[in-house]
């Protein structure tokens, strides 16, 4: 343990921040890894809606680090980060509650264009708080959180969805 903090000691309280707020993000991101099998199980969607569904999130995700990108370059990556949060987030609790094929082509872009944006807003962010001399330390330390935090958030959403799906939904929401 003391390695570890040697390794990202002279990192600014921000970049900590940051990484520890992306840590959590991502362990709240469980919900995406049984999102297939709970349209399919729970929602009695068939192999093609599920296939369109996840299609459709997947490019929803690529569209919210686009937009997310673009809107940092505008507006700073604080208010995105913000934003992203606060309606990504709320948007889990209303997608949780949609059942309709329709309205989850909606709801689910919709869905991760907001909650995705905060990717790069946390990466300039680290950028921003970081020097010369640790910024490749800072990174790292961001991209450590990212990846324990998708490692985390599968194993907690296991138990979730065993006992119900819907409560991924609800508990990455909050």
């Amino acid at each position: 343990m003391i390695e570890f903090l040697n390794a990202y000691k002279g990192i600014s309280r921000e970049v900590w921040l940051i990484s520890a707020v992306q840590f959590i993000n991502r362990v709240g991101s469980m919900v995406i890894f049984f999102l297939a099998v709970y349209l399919r199980e729970q929602l009695s969607f068939s192999l093609e809606q599920v296939g369109v569904l996840m299609s459709i999130f997947g490019l929803g995700s690529l569209a919210g680090v686009y937009i997310g990108g673009k809107l940092v370059d505008r507006v700073g990556f604080y208010p995105v980060m913000l934003v992203s949060l606060l309606l990504g987030g709320t948007l889990f609790f209303i997608v949780a509650e949609l059942r309709s094929f329709t309205a989850l082509c909606v709801g689910l872009p919709a869905l991760t264009i907001l909650a995705e944006g905060f990717r790069p807003a946390g990466h300039v962010a680290v950028i921003h708080f970081s020097n010369q001399e640790n910024y490749t330390r800072s990174t790292s330390l961001y991209r450590l959180a990212i990846n324990l935090g998708f490692s985390i958030g599968p194993a907690l959403g296991g138990i979730i969805a065993s006992v119900d799906y819907g409560g991924a939904f609800i508990v990455t929401g909050k």
